[in-house]
């Protein structure tokens, strides 16, 4: 296996070369955290095929709250939810939800509603420690099988 661990620009470069060079005939080809939808279009389809794929999101994961949000996005744009856009998405809903639940704006008291704060998101629920207030993501690894759906390039994930 080899592992590309780059991520956007660097990674579509490098499983490129990976394949121009032929590391695909000869070994599984791995990308250890991609931007998703965005990089799987600049790649296309039969440089992906086969490759696997660490991913945060994507818009095919099945939850109420994913299906709602790029159903709307889809409606709006004629284009399915990349990450960057349901990265922007999740980092506003969470700050807006902490301004309510802090019931201001000021610095110290938002800080103070995000610690040991649970939340839905896009994907899974998720939780903000008090110790570092940060949030853990799940990266899931995805066997990808492009194919062609439409305008957009629909990737059947395969874990």
């Amino acid at each position: 296996m080899c592992s590309l661990p780059q991520l956007w620009g660097d990674t579509v470069n490098s499983v490129k070369q990976a394949v121009n060079f032929g590391l695909k005939k000869v070994s599984k080809l791995c990308i250890a955290w991609s931007g998703g939808q965005t990089e799987f279009i600049a790649m296309g389809t039969k440089i992906l095929e086969d490759v696997w794929v660490g991913i945060q999101y994507h818009h095919a994961i099945d939850t109420p709250m994913n299906k709602r949000v790029v159903g709307d996005y889809y409606k709006k744009y004629g284009v399915m939810m990349p990450y960057v856009a349901a990265s922007g998405y999740q980092q506003m809903m969470v700050m807006l939800n902490a301004i309510k639940r802090a019931g201001s704006t000021d610095v110290k008291k938002v800080i103070a509603a995000w610690e040991d704060y649970e939340y839905e998101a896009l994907t899974v629920r998720r939780y903000i420690g008090s110790a570092t207030i940060s949030v853990s993501s799940l990266i899931t690894p995805v066997e990808a099988r492009p194919k062609l759906k439409r305008r957009h390039l629909t990737i059947l994930l395969e874990s």
